[in-house]
């Protein structure tokens, strides 16, 4: 198991079937999700992967991982959409705000 700044932990837990699996949290530790839910992992050959460990996550939230085909990865993560076009939203309104002062 592993702890970043923001609270987020890595470490085993059971899926929704009962079986182990490679797991992270949200920040603050808040809602366990099975990265094999999260992640799909192909290799260059084509065939399948799936995430077999987890093994180091940084304060960035990006996930060292070993899969079942023997491999390491690097997850970084991407923000959803709707949270970039939130930003976007927020930003332009600054614009807005500060062109409207002059």
């Amino acid at each position: 198991q592993a702890l970043n700044n923001s609270g987020q932990l890595i470490g085993t837990g059971l899926d929704a079937i009962g079986l182990l699996t490679p797991m992270v949290t949200d920040a603050n530790g808040q809602n366990a999700h099975s990265l094999n839910s999260l992640v799909s992992l192909t290799r260059s050959d084509g065939m399948e992967d799936g995430i077999e460990d987890v093994l180091a996550i940084n304060d960035s939230g990006q996930l060292l991982v070993h899969s079942r085909f023997n491999a390491t990865y690097l997850l970084t993560p991407v923000p959803e959409a709707s949270t970039g076009m939130l930003m976007l939203l927020g930003l332009s309104g600054l614009g807005l705000a500060r062109r409207s002062k002059r």
